[in-house]
């Protein structure tokens, strides 16, 4: 028969500290994804508020307003026209 040791008590003391690097670990991940999706929402708050066009088009002033607006904005360079043009056209 073995004998019990009954002298274990820095046991705890290391669960306890595990459980606390644990926990930790799990709030720095848990801020960094909280602020990510706040900096992402930030960024298509600020580009979704560039253009103001009106809620629904009902007349010819609200076509024009609507087609400057959406001139006034910057796009990406690196797309090809004709290539979209294209794509499109295959997909109808």
């Amino acid at each position: 028969m073995k004998r019990v040791r009954t002298n274990q008590k820095g046991f705890a003391h290391l669960t306890l500290l595990l459980v606390v690097v644990v926990l930790a670990a799990v709030a720095i991940v848990g801020l960094r994804v909280m602020d990510n999706k706040s900096s992402d929402t930030t960024a298509t708050t600020t580009k979704t508020a560039q253009a103001v066009v009106p809620a629904t088009l009902k007349t010819t002033a609200d076509v024009t307003k609507a087609a400057n607006e959406l001139n006034a904005l910057s796009v990406d360079n690196t797309v090809n026209p004709n290539q979209l043009d294209s794509d499109i056209n295959s997909l109808l």
